[in-house]
């Protein structure tokens, strides 16, 4: 769907014998959602402020509000959306000071460790086992008894070194 298509969804009038919900339109056709950083839940972006689209009751307050602190509530924060479409591709990226900082002789896990933590960086499971099996570095055993947060660890050390040694990476797809 185009830009363009979503626009004009987004001005038609509703036909009034179709049940028509706005929130539909934008988890339907919004492209990724991403998630507040406090309370987790799935948020879009409405006119430059983050809303919970699912909050109940009709104040604004409740769709902008994150209640997941007891002692105060604040505006919901993104996480920053997903780092990878349904094919593996990169939609986002790391920062470069990330790939300095992680792809450097030596041990690298803790920063590694540090940058995927910071960055919320995750991994869809399935293709990052294929394409870390290319690799030859790990089994199919080892790599399905290996956990998400490992498994975004290991592709992001090879993605940093990738961007340090080519300038660039696209992703998970071969």
């Amino acid at each position: 769907m185009t830009a363009q298509s979503i626009v004009s969804k987004l001005l038609e009038a509703p036909d009034p014998d179709d049940e028509y919900d706005p929130a539909d339109i934008v988890r339907n056709y919004a492209g990724p959602q991403d998630k507040c950083r406090h309370c987790g839940r799935a948020i879009v972006q409405e006119n430059g402020i983050w809303i919970d689209p699912e909050a109940t009751g009709d104040d604004a307050v409740w769709r902008e509000s994150c209640d997941s602190n007891d002692t105060f509530q604040a505006l919901h924060e993104p996480t920053g959306g997903p780092w990878f479409d349904e094919r593996g591709n990169l939609l986002r990226e790391i920062p470069k000071e990330a790939a300095e900082d992680c792809s450097h002789s030596g041990d690298c896990g803790a920063d590694v460790e540090s940058w995927v933590r910071e960055l919320n960086f995750e991994v869809p499971r399935d293709l990052a086992i294929k394409w870390l099996r290319d690799f030859g570095a790990w089994d199919d055993e080892e790599l399905a008894a290996t956990s998400d947060s490992d498994l975004a660890e290991r592709v992001f050390w090879l993605a940093c070194g990738d961007i340090n040694e080519q300038g660039e990476w696209f992703g998970l797809m071969r």
